[in-house]
């Protein structure tokens, strides 16, 4: 299902578009050992009339610190390790959406977890 939605990656506070892919709904991030990045999603036009209501993170590999949900975006910070990190929305009518966020970092390169990962 495609879905309208704008993410932004910060580095050291300010926007860049350096190591990252939107694929198919997901995002693809490189990233070295020692950075941090923080990842917005703006949730906006996929709402409509409806607000973010809760939101939920799984993570495989990388170290994820989330701030709570405004009504229209979300925000993880991500650091540490390549892995999978699913980040999941439910609005405020009961509909759910899903992003995955697939990190490469280069202390564990995890590609051939990944197949759509392409670089």
């Amino acid at each position: 299902m495609a879905t309208d939605y704008l993410v932004k990656v910060l580095e050291q506070g300010k926007m860049i578009t350096r190591g990252i892919q939107d694929v198919d709904n997901d995002l693809y991030l490189e990233m070295d050992d020692d950075e941090i990045k923080l990842v917005t999603f703006d949730w906006s036009k996929w709402l409509g009339s409806e607000t973010v209501s809760t939101k939920a993170t799984e993570t495989d590999g990388p170290t994820v610190v989330e701030s709570s949900p405004s009504t229209t975006t979300t925000t993880v910070l991500i650091s540490g390790d390549g892995g999978l990190i699913q980040h999941r929305v439910t609005t405020s009518g009961g509909r759910k959406e899903e992003k995955k966020i697939y990190v490469n970092s280069d202390r564990v390169a995890r590609f051939s977890d990944y197949s759509r990962w392409d670089w």
